[in-house]
């Protein structure tokens, strides 16, 4: 079976496909590149006197992928961070905590408002409610 494939590998008519399925490959990529390449300088938006190539939008684009891709790394790495800091769900915790009470609290919030709790001694409550 290898021998009648390599005999058939030796005629005409297999190199000759041979060589027409890579002349077709080559011209299909080839080509392409090059009309994608023509049609980048071409005017999209033209008003007036005014023109904007395709190149110039291409262009536009790149450079705000390059600066989300590069906003994305700082945050990544604030993240990391974050991450890292072993206090920040304890603090995150008692400022949650705090905003919860503070809305749940039976006064009108505003930027005024301020929220006390704790404990005082009987004998000082007189004291503390006519400073309030």
């Amino acid at each position: 079976m290898m021998n009648k494939f390599r005999k058939m590998q030796e005629t005409w008519l297999s190199k000759f496909i041979l060589i027409l399925t890579a002349v077709s490959f080559m011209s299909l990529f080839g080509v392409s590149g090059y009309i994608g390449s023509a049609g980048k300088n071409r005017p999209v938006i033209k008003v007036d006197n005014y023109e904007v190539l395709q190149s110039d939008i291409s262009q536009r684009l790149e450079q705000q992928m390059q600066a989300l891709e590069q906003e994305q790394g700082q945050l990544t790495q604030t993240l990391k961070e974050l991450a890292a800091d072993d206090v920040l769900p304890a603090r995150l915790t008692e400022q949650y905590r705090a905003k919860s009470q503070r809305e749940s609290a039976p006064c009108v919030a505003t930027q005024e408002t301020v929220l006390l709790e704790g404990w005082i001694p009987k004998k000082k409550q007189e004291k503390l409610e006519k400073l309030l």
